[in-house]
């Protein structure tokens, strides 16, 4: 949670339904250390459920650290054998982008402006989908 204006606490991370099998996990604000437990549990949840066409739509977000990345690929790692998984990103801009670029992180997703463009390609992909998201391993156990 992180403070709004007024100090109140909202949540950074929420989520929606689109469909049986689809949902958007939205992020507005800082993705760091202390938020990304939880994107852990909205995307966990919502595999859970299962949703395996997912749209991570970062255009309120205005950070994201390498916590937050390492806690995006770990939580989709259900997903990784799945065939019918999609999994795409809306709204990169700024920090954020530059943070996904950097990174490398931003070659393994398909990425799009908006979020209905990243829906509209979920639901009738006019193009392949990158699925480099998929050869990320959690390490093994001890």
């Amino acid at each position: 949670m992180t403070p709004d204006a007024n100090g109140s606490a909202h949540p950074v991370v929420s989520s929606e339904v689109l469909s049986r099998h689809g949902a958007v996990v939205l992020v507005d604000g800082d993705l760091d250390l202390e938020t990304a437990p939880e994107l852990e549990r909205h995307l966990a949840a919502r595999i859970g459920e299962g949703h395996h066409h997912l749209v991570f739509d970062l255009t309120a977000a205005t950070f994201f650290d390498s916590t937050a990345m390492q806690a995006l690929l770990t939580t989709l790692a259900p997903l990784q054998d799945n065939v019918d998984a999609a999994v795409v990103v809306a709204g990169l801009h700024g920090v954020v982008e530059r943070s996904f670029v950097v990174s490398g992180i931003g070659q393994m997703f398909t990425s799009f402006a908006t979020r209905d463009a990243a829906i509209d390609a979920l639901t009738a992909p006019a193009q392949p989908l990158r699925e480099d998201w998929r050869a990320i391993r959690r390490p093994p156990s001890a």
